[in-house]
Order: C-alpha cells, then sequence, then structure tokens
C-alpha cells in the first residue's frame, strides 16, 4: 500500500468541538461517570478493532449483580438505559434488575419490529425504567428522558464510547422550556 499524495482525498482536515466544549456552551449537560469493579480483560481477543463479544461476555458475567447494586445506590430514581457485551449478556441483565423490582425490559436486533417501537414507547411514557439493549441503542437513538447510561459492555473504540455516552449527553427540553 502507498500513501496517496497529499490532497489527493481531501483537501482540508475540519476538527469537531470537544465533548468539553459543546458542554461549555451548552449543547451537552454536564456529565457524572462512576466506576464499578473493573472486569479482568486479560487474554480477551480483539476482533474488527474492539474486543471478541463471546469471550468478552463471559468476563462480565460474574459482574451482573455490581451493574444493578451501584445503579440502585446511585441512579435509582434516572431512566437508564444500560449498553450490554451480546444478546445473551443484555437478557441477564435485565433479569437482573426485574428480579429487584425495576420496571426492564431488553433490545436487540431479532426483537421484532412492532415489539421494538412499543418497548420503546414504554421507555418514552416512563413506564419501563431501564432498557437493556445489544448493539440496538448505540448509534443514532434518541430518547431525551434517559438521563442514564451504563456502560456495562468495555469497548476499546473511541467512536463506540462516544456513542454510548451521547445517548444521555443532549439536554432534555420540555415543549414550553425553549
Amino acid at each position: 500500500l502507498r500513501t496517496p499524495p497529499a490532497g489527493l482525498l481531501y483537501d482540508e482536515m475540519v476538527f469537531a468541538p470537544s465533548v468539553g466544549e459543546l458542554t461549555e456552551q451548552g449543547y451537552l449537560v454536564p456529565a457524572r461517570y462512576f466506576a464499578a469493579n473493573k472486569p479482568d480483560l486479560t487474554g480477551v481477543r480483539t476482533q474488527a478493532g474492539d474486543y471478541n463479544a463471546k469471550q468478552l461476555g463471559q468476563r462480565m458475567e460474574p459482574l451482573l449483580g455490581d451493574v444493578v447494586s451501584n445503579w440502585l445506590r446511585i441512579a435509582k430514581d434516572r431512566k437508564t438505559v444500560v449498553f450490554c457485551v451480546n444478546v445473551a449478556h443484555s437478557v441477564a441483565v435485565c433479569e437482573q434488575f426485574k428480579a429487584v423490582g425495576i420496571r426492564a425490559e431488553q433490545l436487540d436486533g431479532k426483537t421484532p419490529n412492532d415489539d421494538r417501537k412499543a418497548i420503546l414507547a414504554r421507555v418514552a411514557s416512563g413506564e419501563t425504567q431501564v432498557l437493556t439493549n445489544c448493539d440496538v441503542c448505540t448509534y443514532g437513538w434518541d430518547s431525551p428522558s434517559i438521563s442514564c447510561a451504563v456502560l456495562a459492555r468495555p469497548t476499546k473504540s473511541i467512536s463506540r464510547y462516544l456513542q454510548m455516552c451521547g445517548r444521555v449527553l443532549r439536554p432534555c427540553i420540555h415543549f414550553g422550556q425553549l
């Protein structure tokens, strides 16, 4: 592979504002973040630039209770989206929330469209407080009333990380408060 001559692909570099700058300007809300027990990721392979989902899911399984107990301690009054490693992990985390009486539901790529719409409507209305998911709500999903994100899915991808965090950084503006 040869490096193309300067200017062949792009004429100029565009630099976007940082998360900090966007927060200072009021386009994003200030974030508070907490870290729970760190999983041992030694030996987890990298696949397509991120952790291997199957191996990562096995490493995250022992921490299921930590996700719920830390959420109960820190964010029990918040509508929450939980980003999980794989479908089995998302289902297991959802069941952990339900086991302690939290109204939780789960989405993944195989959730039928009608069910998905109904689940997201219950999340939007507040009927469902916690939404666990595997790669459904990471990119492009918008539910402004969600104010907590649980990243129960370690990642090596800065893009994935920023997208997950971005789901809760936009201000929630209610009509009449513009």
